[in-house]
């Protein structure tokens, strides 16, 4: 009986993809790698601030949720981070943290985001998963030569 193993975490572009694949993944996972496509309802704030951070950016947190999630830091993140309270359950911490964001000035508002947010693009959906299919053949494609 074999198990299939979905590897997820960091991954957005077809070299990640193929590196997974080659290590033994059934399949994978893809989420930040969307955070930048059209289809996605963010601002264009929260899109730049995923565009400019890089892996070292992200922290999880529960502070800004409710619930640990890993989210691009900024100042909210750093000054709710450092309060000694215990953040409220999930949902009710959005309804602090969330109005901040309304501004659209990108250092108070909570972006949500992996590691590899500077890798995602801002194309349709549909484009990015044509992109991500070419990456990943020309990375199986070249480890073949």
């Amino acid at each position: 009986m074999s198990i299939p193993v979905i590897a997820a975490g960091g991954i957005a572009d077809g070299r990640g993809i193929a590196a997974a694949m080659m290590l033994g993944a059934s399949a994978v996972q893809l989420g930040t790698a969307f955070l930048r496509t059209e289809e996605i309802n963010a601002s264009d704030s929260y899109k730049s601030a995923l565009a400019a951070s890089g892996d070292s950016h992200t922290m999880v947190t529960a502070m800004a949720s409710g619930k640990p999630a890993r989210v691009i830091r900024n100042r909210l993140i750093d000054q709710v981070s450092a309060l000694a309270a215990e953040p409220l359950p999930f949902p009710a911490q959005m309804g602090l943290t969330r109005p901040l964001g309304e501004s659209g000035d990108g250092d108070w508002m909570v972006i949500f985001g992996g590691q590899s947010a500077a890798l995602g693009r801002a194309l349709p959906a549909g484009d990015l998963i044509a992109v991500l299919a070419e990456e990943t053949t020309a990375r199986f494609k070249a480890f073949a030569e």
